[in-house]
């Protein structure tokens, strides 16, 4: 029931429609004690997909790992943004999920970020750890920012390729994948410049 999804529209109150009319209408008295109401409805299927998303995580970073014990940070990304992907590419479900919520994080408030973060489980503090050993020239204020902006770099991007009409399908996924890798490598990467310290010791 949380992974339904209709075809043609990333609609909230469409998914929460669908999930709701179910053909057993006893189930609509049992969707209202488990949820309440749309927003309790979508916080569940919130839950799931996160859930999702940190079993593939943490199989992708295992594999990794069994490879070599010291990641590069190309590979660090591609950890970050991989399990989203790949299960968008194999699941129309969670595609249209993307649809629907991709774009949450590109507004959300720190406490939201937080919360997706830790939502996403040890995988997430895992590479999270991973990440910070592999960028030791930031100090934590301005490794916290980069996260930040990375995190609604990824929301968008996917958000942006999930609405196309060849979504996570063929040559075109695959260029778009390997450049958001990159993308994402370089703005974690970039020095702090002059400018930002400037401003930073103001």
């Amino acid at each position: 029931m949380l992974s339904a999804s209709p075809p043609r529209t990333g609609s909230k109150t469409f998914l929460f429609e669908t999930s709701w009319r179910a053909p057993d209408r006893k189930n609509e008295s049992a969707l209202q004690y488990h949820f309440k109401n749309l927003s309790g409805l979508l916080a569940a299927i919130r839950r799931a997909r996160a859930q999702e998303v940190a079993a593939c995580r943490q199989q992708y970073l295992d594999a990794l790992l069994l490879k070599t014990p010291q990641l590069t940070l190309r590979q660090i990304c591609s950890v970050m943004v991989m399990p989203a992907f790949d299960l968008a590419k194999t699941s129309s479900s969670f595609k249209t999920y993307v649809q629907a919520f991709g774009h949450e994080l590109m507004t959300a408030d720190r406490e939201l970020l937080e919360a997706h973060t830790r939502a996403l489980g040890d995988s997430a503090f895992e590479t999270a750890a991973l990440l910070q050993k592999a960028l030791p020239h930031l100090d934590p204020a301005t490794y916290r920012a980069r996260v930040e902006h990375a995190f609604r770099f990824i929301s968008a991007a996917m958000y942006q390729h999930a609405r196309q009409p060849s979504a996570f399908k063929g040559k075109p996924a695959d260029v778009f994948i390997e450049n958001l890798i990159d993308a994402l490598e370089g703005l974690l990467k970039a020095p702090v410049s002059a400018e930002t310290r400037a401003a930073i010791e103001k």
